[in-house]
């Protein structure tokens, strides 16, 4: 497991914390745009407007799984020997 920490690896525990905390971020970021377009209403430029669904709706999601499916945390446990 010790080898795993090192910051060398590229599927180490530090680079899948790493992803966990970006992915986090943007998902959080995602939240608060949900937040923000429900207490704008229909008539609110967030919701009106379909560029911010995309960009912090739909490319935050689709970063999180790309990011997912780069550091999948399968890699992590297969390098610690562990099945």
């Amino acid at each position: 497991m010790a080898s795993s920490l090192q910051h060398g690896q590229r599927h180490g525990w530090i680079t899948l914390f790493k992803v966990l905390y970006s992915t986090s971020a943007a998902i959080t970021v995602r939240s608060i745009f949900g937040v923000t377009g429900y207490i704008q209403g229909n008539g609110g430029c967030l919701l009106r407007n379909e560029m911010w669904l995309y960009i912090f709706d739909s490319v935050l999601i689709a970063a999180v799984v790309i990011a997912f499916n780069i550091a999948h945390p399968d890699f992590v446990i297969l390098s610690d020997g562990r099945k």
